[in-house]
């Protein structure tokens, strides 16, 4: 399964479909019990690859005193302006007798970012902010990044 979204100029902006509910909305074998876990981790990766792919927010905002209510307001303002840009979630689902696989991977068309530089920050876990790869690391068995940075895979496993 792939799922893609295109910016495009809406009125109010609106980045595309949200990706959180289509293992469950396609019926996918085995994973409704997941549905909670899995709208998590696409939540933030998604997310992710907006705000910080295709907006080039920096979080280091919510640091500030009214990091956050600057963090949101600059997003959507960016999100307004945004013209282009592209976010492809690709879904590649394996079941195993009672059990099974979902490979997330999602790519933006942004500059990417270096990420092996900032995962040990990440991993910290000290700061207000940059919270959500973290939760993401410990829901999956595994999580990459590709490229330069602009593409992850997670992978899901689940019983």
């Amino acid at each position: 399964m792939a799922y893609g979204a295109r910016a495009q100029r809406r009125d109010p902006p609106d980045p595309g479909p949200y990706p959180a509910n289509y293992p469950d909305a396609h019926g996918v074998q085995g994973l409704h019990e997941h549905r909670e876990r899995l709208y998590t981790i696409l939540t933030e990766l998604f997310s992710n690859a907006l705000e910080h792919g295709l907006l080039g927010l920096d979080s280091a905002i919510k640091h500030e005193a009214q990091g956050f209510i600057t963090y949101y307001t600059e997003r959507t303002r960016r999100l307004a302006h945004l013209s282009q840009g592209c976010i492809t979630i690709n879904l590649h689902h394996t079941v195993l007798g009672d059990s099974g696989q979902l490979t997330i991977r999602l790519e933006d068309s942004g500059p990417g970012f270096a990420h092996q530089d900032v995962r040990p920050a990440m991993e910290a876990n000290t700061t207000s902010y940059g919270r959500g790869i973290p939760l993401v690391r410990s829901l999956c068995q595994d999580l990459r990044y590709y490229s330069v940075g602009n593409c992850v895979e997670a992978l899901y496993v689940w019983s």
